[in-house]
């Protein structure tokens, strides 16, 4: 069944294809929100150039971090295998799925085959689940880090790093091969994901939600670990303050004292100056009294 609408400057098909799991009403709202009046070129160029210097920014940005890190000996750490990870993902961002958003926000309708689009929307999904699973691994290996620095100092190997990775990269991979399974949609020149609700349920959830709740938890429990640190450090540092008020008081009494005796040192010179200059006074006077004395 096919419907042709048209309207001003805007002409495409409204059909109802079993294949996507669309109805007619989902598809006429798919297309509705999609297309819309043809852009002006002033305003493709704009819009093209910002979003192209975006993606060059996410991919220098990245790359500096990837090469900052395996430069550096200093940063050669496990923590930094995921920042890595994190890095490499967004940079698969901005090299496989940007490019494709981009033309396709300037130049839509989507002018390339299935094929093309099944691989950006399966690079979608894949690059932006391992880039937001990062974060919530890096999360999570904070929390342990300043809750247990002790115990799991000892775990803290390369091999739990890559572990993570690991895990991080399947997840991706099971939540981007799904929608190849039930087919994305290629209607009337548009490139969207299934549209499938078990689908959007469970990608939504999965690459979204859950590890959102994961890092609101987290990090609220990092922040009450550090405040319960420095509301113990506050408890503590009143019995610290009167030794070093004694400490500063006992400095500023032998500094007090060093002057003073240095005072006393230079008062008693002076006297012992005066003293013999008085002497000589009386020493010369005797002489002219009594000159016939040798």
């Amino acid at each position: 069944m096919a419907n042709r609408i048209w309207e001003p400057n805007v002409t495409y098909l409204m059909t109802s294809n079993p294949e996507t799991g669309l109805s007619l009403e989902e598809t006429s709202m798919i297309i509705n929100v999609t297309i819309d009046q043809s852009p002006t070129i002033l305003k493709s160029v704009l819009v093209g150039s910002l979003l192209s210097l975006i993606a060059c920014a996410t991919i220098v940005g990245n790359l500096l971090v990837i090469l900052s890190v395996c430069v550096d000996r200093h940063l050669h750490s496990p923590p930094n295998i995921l920042i890595v990870n994190l890095a490499v993902s967004d940079l698969l961002v901005g090299l496989l799925v940007m490019p494709f958003a981009i033309a396709q926000l300037v130049g839509r309708p989507w002018i390339w085959i299935d094929f093309i689009c099944d691989f950006y929307i399966s690079a979608d999904v894949f690059c932006c689940t391992a880039s937001i699973m990062n974060l919530c691994m890096i999360s999570v290996d904070r929390y342990l880090a300043i809750t247990r620095p002790f115990k799991y100092a000892r775990k803290r190997t390369p091999r739990l790093m890559l572990l993570m990775v690991v895990i991080v990269w399947i997840i991706g991979a099971f939540i981007s091969i799904s929608p190849l399974i039930w087919g994305n949609v290629h209607v009337d020149n548009l490139c969207l994901v299934s549209q499938y609700k078990l689908y959007t349920i469970y990608s939504t959830g999965g690459a979204f939600y859950l590890p959102l709740v994961v890092m609101l938890i987290v990090y609220y429990k990092i922040y009450r670990a550090a405040k319960k640190s420095q509301k113990a450090e506050m408890q503590r540092r009143p019995s610290v303050l009167p030794n070093s008020r004694r400490s500063s008081h006992a400095s500023e009494t032998s500094q007090n004292g060093d002057l003073n005796g240095r005072r006393m040192s230079f008062l008693k010179f002076a006297d012992y100056q005066k003293l013999k200059h008085v002497l000589r006074l009386l020493a010369l006077n005797q002489e002219e009294v009594t000159p016939g004395f040798p």
